[in-house]
């Protein structure tokens, strides 16, 4: 039986067919990008294309997960897999916890607008879902086959969140860097990456010392990079290498 509408699928070249037949298997409906044509299409293109057929994404591309380039109430969904092991087996594995989810959140039947905004821990047991019912999907979900911070560097930066939740209203807040990719040694920053809606010098040196009490505690140093919505948003800084690649490779937790 296919399932309504609102949760079709296109398959990116990157992705094996197996990711595709695994969607259909499931009773959704899931066409390749090779299949129509679109092998080597530009990423905006592609982007336009799934957003004319109303259809979900599934890529490897990590361009797709910055937000600010592919705004999520402008997309029916883009699904990113953000796996370090791109064999058939673990494609397969991850696909199939995709669909669960999707099935588990009741999707087919509210049609409704979920992020994952993080993913995986390193024992494979947290997935952090949020999720409104009744409405058209508008959705991006960064599945995180094995998120590469382990549960210490985890826990360190959601103490940080936790205080500074207290002092100011988080727009975005991500861990980067080598612990989030987990080649850090034991010496390694943390490096944060925190936006904010307004910022002033008492509230930036607040931050700056919740950072270092966090970090003191820890055995770790912690640095932050702070930035308000209004420079991300209206500034040549959005385009930074630094910034793409925070909001491509950036764990949020």
């Amino acid at each position: 039986m296919m399932l309504p509408d609102a949760l079709k699928f296109k398959v990116d070249e990157n992705l094996p067919k197996v990711a595709a037949r695994i969607l259909r298997d499931a009773g959704f409906d899931a066409e390749t990008v090779v299949t129509e044509g679109l092998g080597g299409a530009k990423d905006v293109t592609l982007a336009a294309v799934c957003r004319e057929e109303r259809r979900a994404l599934v890529t490897l591309d990590l361009d797709f997960s910055d937000i600010r380039t592919y705004p999520p109430h402008e997309y029916p969904g883009i699904i990113v897999l953000r796996i370090h092991n791109h064999s058939i087996p673990s494609i397969s594995a991850i696909m199939e916890k995709v669909v669960a989810l999707l099935r588990k959140e009741r999707l087919a039947q509210f049609g409704v607008s979920m992020s994952v905004v993080s993913g995986y821990t390193a024992n494979n047991r947290r997935l952090h879902v949020k999720y409104q019912p009744y409405r058209l999907v508008r959705v991006i979900i960064e599945v995180i086959e094995r998120c590469t911070m382990n549960e210490r560097d985890y826990g360190i930066a959601r103490e940080l969140k936790s205080r500074l939740a207290g002092m100011v209203e988080l727009v975005d807040y991500r861990i980067f860097g080598s612990r989030a990719r987990g080649d850090a040694d034991e010496y390694s920053d943390m490096d944060v990456f925190v936006e904010v809606d307004r910022l002033d010098k008492t509230l930036k040196e607040k931050i700056l010392d919740a950072a270092w009490d966090v970090g003191f505690n820890n055995f770790m140093v912690i640095a932050p990079l702070i930035f308000t919505r209004n420079e991300l948003e209206n500034t040549p800084l959005r385009s930074s290498p630094v910034v793409k690649v925070i909001f491509q490779e950036g764990i949020q937790v």
